[in-house]
C-alpha cells in the first residue's frame, strides 16, 4: 500500500518545480518514482517484452511511459494517453527520443465525447473526471475516447495496460471490452483506491467484477521486486475503504499466460 500523505506531500512540493523549474521537476520526479514504485517497475520489466504493444493510460508527464519505450523497443509501439495540456506537453517533450511512443492528449473513457476534467492547481498528478467538491479545482472540457473506438478498424491487440487515472478506471475498462477480447495474454496492472471509486459513483467490487467476467485474476503487488500477493476479488471485504489514504496497485492477468 502506498501513502496518500506522503505521495501529497512529495508530489506538494515537486509541483512547486514542475511549473518554475521544469527539468529538476523531471529529475526530482524520477527518482522518486525509481525509490517509491519499484515493484511496479519490476512488473513491467519483467511482463512487457521487445515488440509488443501497449498503453499507458493516465501517462501523467511520461515516466512509465519512457519505461515502456525501453522494455518494447523500436519495434513496438507505446500509446500513451494523458488528458491535461501541460502534462501532455511534458510527455511529448520528454518522450521524443522514442519513436515508437504514441502520444494521444485524451481522456480514456467508455465513450467518445467531451469529458469534464477537474484540474489540480497544486498536484499535477490528481487531475480527475469526477467532482469531489473541491472548490480549488478548476473544471474544463477535454476529449474523451474509449480503447475501443481507438483501435477500431485495425487487427490491433495490447500485451499491457498501465493505467493510473484518480478512480475512473470502471469507466475506462466499459470502453475497452473489445480490445481487451482480441488480447488474451493482455496484463493490466492499475491503481485500486476505494474511497474514491466509491465517490466516483461506482464502488472497487463493481470494478473489480467487470476484471473477473472477463477472465483475469487480480492480485496485489507486494515487496519491491515486483512479487504478486494475496487474491482480490469483488467479494473481498476491505474495512479500509472509506480510509482517504488507503490505496494499493493491482496486477491482472489471466491465468495461463
Amino acid at each position: 500500500m502506498k501513502s496518500v500523505s506522503l505521495v501529497r506531500g512529495t508530489a506538494y512540493l515537486s509541483s512547486r518545480l514542475f511549473r518554475h523549474a521544469p527539468r529538476v521537476y523531471a529529475a526530482l520526479y524520477a527518482m522518486y518514482k525509481h525509490l517509491s514504485e519499484r515493484n511496479n517497475i519490476a512488473i513491467i520489466r519483467r511482463a512487457v517484452k521487445p515488440g509488443a504493444r501497449v498503453a499507458d493510460i493516465g501517462a501523467n508527464v511520461g515516466f512509465y511511459t519512457a519505461l515502456l519505450a525501453q522494455c518494447v523497443g523500436p519495434r513496438g509501439r507505446v500509446y500513451a494517453f494523458e488528458p491535461d495540456e501541460t502534462n501532455f506537453r511534458r510527455l511529448v517533450d520528454g518522450t521524443t527520443c522514442y519513436a515508437q511512443v504514441h502520444p494521444v492528449r485524451a481522456a480514456v473513457t467508455e465513450s467518445d465525447g467531451a469529458v469534464d476534467l477537474y484540474v489540480s492547481e497544486d498536484l499535477n498528478v490528481d487531475h480527475r473526471t469526477y467532482d469531489d467538491d473541491d472548490e480549488s479545482r478548476t473544471r474544463i472540457s477535454v476529449r474523451g475516447l474509449s480503447l475501443d473506438s481507438f483501435f477500431r478498424g485495425t487487427e490491433s491487440s495490447l500485451g499491457f495496460i498501465k493505467m493510473d487515472i484518480q478512480g475512473a478506471e470502471y469507466q475506462a475498462l466499459l470502453g475497452m471490452r473489445e480490445i481487451v477480447s482480441r488480447s488474451p495474454n493482455l496484463q493490466i496492472l492499475m491503481e485500486l483506491w476505494p474511497y474514491v471509486h466509491d465517490r466516483f459513483g461506482v464502488g472497487v467490487g463493481t470494478l473489480l467484477d467487470v476484471l473477473e467476467s472477463w477472465g483475469f485474476e487480480i492480485r496485489r503487488v507486494v515487496g519491491k521486486r515486483g512479487g504478486l500477493g494475496e487474491r482480490v476479488s469483488a467479494s473481498t471485504s476491505l474495512p479500509e475503504r472509506g480510509d482517504p489514504d488507503f490505496q494499493f496497485d493491482v496486477l491482472c492477468i489471466r491465468p495461463g499466460t
